[in-house]
């Protein structure tokens, strides 16, 4: 698997799957999948060369709808929050950069629209970009990156009419190293923070902020983030900072004054039954001020497996404040190679969640699938037939209908349900 704990089915919402990161250090709506191979051409020296620079310009339309992805087609980029639901699908990994890679969207979970930006072939070594991620406040208004392998760029676009025209924001750069990529979040249409992550160069990572939609950037402070590690704000100042699925290395940090200071943060309504016993959290979704935050709970060390408790906290005000919701036994079992395998959630809304429970008598069983509509009063059960071998990203719309990217094949597809988990399905967009 791609991190050291992280568990089969790996769960995320409100969310972004990339395969431009590896291990390191997934981006704040963000989990892996698998490792950007690396091209075996000689790249220009990327501290002897800035790269393209990016100019603001006139909105341009996506290109002309080519033909549907292949069988050889495979899940670079797959996000679901705000009511839009976006993929991006190009070549597999073998073959990344050899033909252009399309961006799909839709609002309605059914039906799709080819909204792919302008993209050129770069440095003369006819690789194209690739969809690394995407963040969207709204159906019309979002953001998506994209990143070559050739001269590491990113290429920053904005749409305000859902995907029917892009603006070119900005380039970026980031290396392939493990935990390499940048992460982009806005709160507002126009208000928004950055950071760009590349552990190999040992740069701290600083956080930046656009008050104009991504025309313009500035640091927020000297101060580098507190862990080097995702983010996610609710709005304008208050935000949170820290290793993300139940990762305990460095904790959680929350910042009330748009990141230029951090402190330590952990929920103060843990029961009594829990305090004292070891826990890791892991980040926060918001949906405008409304967010769940789910943390776990173990009496032995979180590495060494075992029973546990899952804990989902609430809040109403923007993360300044939180109250425990609801918790659920769980079951820590250990893969073959001695990683455990924790549960994972999946935050659809403020009251809707999908919690994923490894197979207690084989990691490589089907996880139990257990939805709730309302915050954990209620909650309905599902094994289902999703492949989970090759690892699986679940981004769930609703009480019944979620995405996922599972590895089959050493190439990442898109499946959809509409039960609630029990029946999985291909889709495919662009057809």
């Amino acid at each position: 698997m791609l991190r050291t704990a992280l568990t089969v089915l790996v769960v995320v919402t409100g969310a972004v799957v990339t395969r431009a990161m590896t291990s390191g250090r997934p981006q704040g709506r963000e989990r892996v999948l698998t490792a950007a191979p690396t091209p075996s051409v000689e790249r220009p020296n990327p501290t002897a060369s800035t790269g393209p620079t990016v100019t603001p310009a006139s909105p341009t339309t996506p290109s002309p709808t080519t033909a549907a992805p292949t069988s050889t087609s495979s899940v670079s980029l797959a996000y679901a929050h705000a009511g839009v639901v976006v993929v991006g699908v190009g070549p597999d990994e073998n073959h990344m950069g050899a033909a252009p890679s399309r961006l799909y969207l839709s609002t309605d979970s059914a039906h799709w629209r080819d909204v792919t930006p302008p993209q050129v072939v770069k440095d003369g070594q006819a690789t194209f970009p690739f969809f690394e991620t995407a963040d969207f406040i709204s159906p019309t208004a979002g953001w998506v990156t994209t990143f070559d392998l050739w001269n590491y760029a990113v290429g920053v676009y904005r749409t305000t009419d859902g995907g029917r025209s892009w603006e070119a924001e900005q380039s970026l750069r980031h290396g392939i190293h493990a935990g390499s990529g940048v992460q982009l979040q806005f709160t507002t249409a126009t208000d928004g923070v950055e950071a760009t992550f590349d552990p190999e160069s040992n740069a701290p990572v600083i956080l930046n902020r656009t008050t104009d939609g991504g025309a313009h950037w500035a640091p927020v402070s000297t101060r580098p983030l507190p862990t080097a590690s995702p983010f996610v704000f609710s709005d304008a100042t208050v935000g949170f900072d820290g290793d993300d699925g139940f990762v305990p290395l460095f904790g959680i940090y929350r910042t009330f004054d748009g990141g230029r200071t951090w402190s330590p943060f952990a929920p103060t309504s843990v029961p009594s039954t829990l305090a004292g016993q070891n826990v890791a959290y892991s980040l926060p979704v918001f949906f405008g001020h409304e967010g769940v935050m789910a943390a776990l709970f173990s009496p032995s060390p979180l590495q060494l497996g075992g029973a546990g408790t899952l804990a989902l906290f609430r809040t109403d005000d923007g993360g300044r404040s939180w109250r425990l919701a609801t918790t659920r036994d769980v079951v820590r079992p250990h893969a073959p190679d001695g990683i455990t395998q924790d549960p994972a959630v999946a935050i659809a809304s403020p009251t809707t969640w999908w919690v994923t429970n490894p197979s207690p008598a084989t990691v490589a069983g089907a996880p139990t699938l257990s939805v709730t509509s309302d915050a954990g009063a209620h909650w309905t059960s599902a094994t289902g037939d999703l492949p989970t071998a090759g690892g699986v990203s679940l981004l769930p719309s609703s009480a019944t209908d979620a995405w996922a990217v599972a590895r089959t094949g050493g190439v990442d597809h898109l499946f959809v349900t509409h039960d609630g988990g029990q029946h999985w399905t291909v889709a495919t967009p662009g057809r």
